[in-house]
């Protein structure tokens, strides 16, 4: 199945020196889509727990030891709430911006329902690629006007979405230094997100 829609004139691009005003329209533009009525759309896959999959991506090696038994140990971390319209891949290149303004966001072939903040981890993990740590929280900040955020799950889907990029990455075809940056940051994500699960503060 596919979707044909109008030529929609815009820009990816955010304009240096206006990054934190388009965060925070990026942030009201995501709350929308969690807000889009879901009794009519299409048989979407569910997306809601992290933990099978996250074990499987979390990095080896005796750093991630504690961070894995603590994964391991969570047995309730399936979403509960109402289901939620999900992007799936929330992120600046998805967007097409006019005068400030969101006017398209594209790319909907990881559309799901579920938990709406497996997209506001996802969203935090590629502003900070792009705009460093600072953006994520520019991001939380904006979302969570709107609607009360779980922080340990906010946490856990941070862990999840960093340690799957952190796996594949290597098959996104990045330049080397490009890549570099990004591993650095996927993997100090997973840190703080981890060291937030386990009470040691960080993310």
């Amino acid at each position: 199945p596919y979707l044909v829609m109008s030529f929609v004139e815009g820009t990816t691009a955010i304009p240096a020196g206006q990054e934190r005003a388009h965060i925070e329209v990026m942030a009201g533009t995501l709350k929308k889509i969690h807000g889009t009525p879901v009794s009519d759309l299409p048989d979407l896959p569910a997306r809601n727990n992290p933990i099978p999959e996250v074990l499987e991506f979390l990095p080896a090696g005796a750093e991630w030891t504690d961070l894995r038994r603590h994964l391991e140990s969570q047995t309730a971390q399936t979403y509960t709430g109402a289901p939620k319209l999900l992007h799936g891949d929330f992120w600046p290149e998805n967007l097409l911006w006019r005068d400030g303004g969101v006017v398209a966001v594209l790319d909907w072939e990881d559309a799901a329902l579920g938990d709406p903040l497996s997209d506001v981890a996802a969203a935090r993990v590629e502003l900070r690629y792009r705009f460093g740590k600072q953006a994520m929280e520019w991001f939380t900040d904006a979302y969570a006007r709107e609607a009360e955020l779980d922080a340990e799950r906010l946490a856990l889907w941070q862990v999840y979405v960093a340690s799957a990029a952190q796996r594949f990455m290597g098959a996104w075809g990045l330049e080397p230094a490009r890549e570099a940056l990004m591993r650095r940051e996927a993997l100090a994500s997973i840190r703080e997100a981890g060291d937030e699960l386990m009470g040691r503060g960080g993310a």
